[in-house]
């Protein structure tokens, strides 16, 4: 059952993945302050589903030409300078998301919980992204959903509870785990940040405690310096997708293949 569940959570991870410190509501509405254009019935209130992350290709926004003359155009990021990266990642924010065992026993992966976990097996993660967002739309322009894009640091817990509810924050789980009602191990993935600091600032993958905690709170703090920093290169990476919360199945695999011809190559985990 164990390795049935692993199989499906990394399927997961590649098809909406997860999403930090605090305790947000998993499937929380997003107020979107993004780069992307177009009308949502609910534009105001998106969900945040993160995915596998995957360096972006391309995006589009208005851009001076050699004339000195603004043109909207789908451009590289490659070709970008550090500056005109750093003007479109404007947006600066952080998602909780978290997913129980349950859910993938059913066959439904989408499946999240809110608020506090019972008993058995669980992944949070959280995001915390320096993004902006592009809109995406079908093969006949029908609007399907937005991409976060971005750089940031990622934060990953597989935790097991063994007594009680928990509260779903990585504090609670942390002294649940000292009470030994829970264990678990916490992941942390620096993406998109191109810099040598990096390196000595990331935790190593710890066990559940409330060290694991301070380093993950020490080292979003120091990294979010790093992303402000003129020297540190930003590579964006798609790291999410949105879409309104009345979306089916369907409309999520639409938006994702949108995805995938619109910024090749991107490859989800299996």
């Amino acid at each position: 059952m164990v390795a049935q569940f692993e199989v499906r959570r990394r399927q997961a991870l590649g098809l909406i993945g997860l999403g930090g410190l605090a305790a947000l509501p998993a499937r929380a509405a997003t107020a979107d302050s993004g780069g992307g254009s177009g009308v949502f019935a609910n534009s105001a209130l998106l969900t945040y589903e993160p995915i596998t992350q995957t360096r972006a290709e391309n995006v589009s926004f208005s851009r001076k030409d050699a004339t000195g003359v603004k043109k909207f155009g789908s451009y590289a990021w490659d070709d970008l300078s550090v500056e005109e990266t750093k003007s479109l990642l404007s947006n600066h924010s952080q998602w909780v998301s978290i997913v129980s065992k349950d859910a993938f026993a059913k066959g439904n992966a989408a499946t999240i919980v809110k608020g506090e976990l019972s008993v058995g097996d669980h992944t949070v993660i959280v995001d915390f992204l320096r993004y902006m967002t592009e809109s995406v739309r079908g093969e006949k322009g029908e609007l399907l959903g937005r991409y976060v894009v971005g750089v940031g640091l990622r934060t990953l817990c597989d935790v097991n509870v063994q007594k009680g509810k928990v509260e779903a924050s990585l504090v609670a789980l942390a002294a649940q785990a000292e009470a030994n009602n829970a264990h678990g191990r916490i992941r942390f993935d620096s993406i998109g940040i191109n810099s040598d600091e990096v390196t000595g600032l990331m935790p190593t993958t710890v066990a559940l405690d409330e060290s694991a905690i301070v380093q993950a709170a020490s080292a979003t703090a120091a990294i979010k310096a790093l992303m402000k920093d003129n020297k540190t290169g930003l590579v964006p990476h798609i790291m999410a997708i949105q879409y309104e919360s009345t979306a089916t199945d369907g409309d999520r695999a639409k938006l994702l293949q949108a995805i995938n011809r619109t910024n090749q190559p991107y490859c989800l985990a299996t």
